[in-house]
């Protein structure tokens, strides 16, 4: 049972690693292509990746769509976006973190079958 505590605890943490900031694209601008993007229209997010601008409009494959897929891009004019935001990680305090965590975790896990005796289990 502890063990798959940890990892539940470990794969639950992990993510708060990433955060959503405020993101400004202009019209003609060059963006990361691994960065994730939500963009807001009417009240409803939509997270696109890969994402182009043009002068007028703005396009991006949905995640979960593959990469190569040109056909599965989507496109909306930069009228009606309300407000983007671009998806970041701390890669550093992920790695300071999750090392040592991860050691710990897998020290707990092989302990498991030893006893309180001190005895190893056969």
């Amino acid at each position: 049972m502890k063990r798959w505590l940890s990892v539940v605890l470990l794969a639950a943490w992990l993510p708060a690693c990433v955060r959503w900031e405020a993101a400004t694209i202009a019209p003609e601008s060059t963006l990361p292509a691994n960065r994730q993007f939500k963009v807001w229209i009417g009240g409803t997010a939509t997270e696109l990746r890969a994402v182009r601008v043009s002068r007028d409009s703005l396009s991006g494959l949905p995640i979960g769509a593959p990469a190569r897929c040109d056909s599965c891009r989507v496109s909306v004019p930069l009228a009606v976006v309300d407000s983007t935001q671009s998806q970041s990680s701390d890669v550093l305090p992920v790695i300071l973190i999750a090392g040592p965590l991860l050691f710990f975790v897998v020290a707990l896990v092989r302990n498991q079958g030893i006893p309180t005796g001190g005895q190893p289990v056969e």
